[in-house]
């Protein structure tokens, strides 16, 4: 109420009244700071033992928790169940990719192969390797053809000594 008036007195509705009263003010109480809000106001703690009490238990307490724990386990696993098909799918993706780089590695392995498979089955490579296995072609005049049918003994005689040089060697 100090406050009211003060401002009341600043218009000077309450100054007539005080009139004679009122004495002047001091060069002191100019420099005073005016009350503080709650100033009056006396907080007292109070401590408190609460090691004596024992809290009372709850009989639903024990059957809304576990109702609360089913609940969270059936939301999990349907989220789980729902996100399923999501990552087969990433998976098969990844799995789709990685057949797809393999299927390029063995096409360059391929062509890489039937090159190497060209250049072995040249005709001159061919002759070479027939050189080195001695495997040349007979002289026209040792080539006998053999008659269907026929009894071909000068091929059978030709046969047996060329068998019978080779057990020598």
């Amino acid at each position: 109420m100090a406050a009211w008036t003060v401002l009341w007195d600043k218009f000077g509705e309450f100054a007539a009244e005080r009139g004679a009263e009122a004495s002047p003010r001091r060069e002191t109480e100019r420099y005073r700071l005016r009350p503080l809000p709650a100033e009056d106001v006396y907080l007292h703690l109070k401590s408190f033992d609460n090691s004596q009490v024992v809290r009372l238990e709850d009989p639903a307490a024990r059957g809304t928790c576990w109702k609360a724990i089913g609940a969270t386990v059936a939301c999990a696993s349907m989220l789980i169940v729902l996100l399923l098909p999501s990552v087969f799918s990433l998976l098969a993706g990844y799995r789709l990719q990685q057949l797809e780089s393999e299927r390029d590695e063995l096409t360059k392995q391929k062509s890489a192969l039937i090159l190497e498979r060209t250049s072995l089955l040249t005709p001159q490579r061919l002759e070479e390797i027939a050189r080195y296995q001695e495997m040349v072609d007979p002289a026209p005049q040792t080539v006998q053809y053999l008659a269907p049918g026929g009894t071909n003994k000068p091929a059978l005689a030709l046969n047996n000594v060329a068998k019978s040089s080779k057990a020598v060697r």
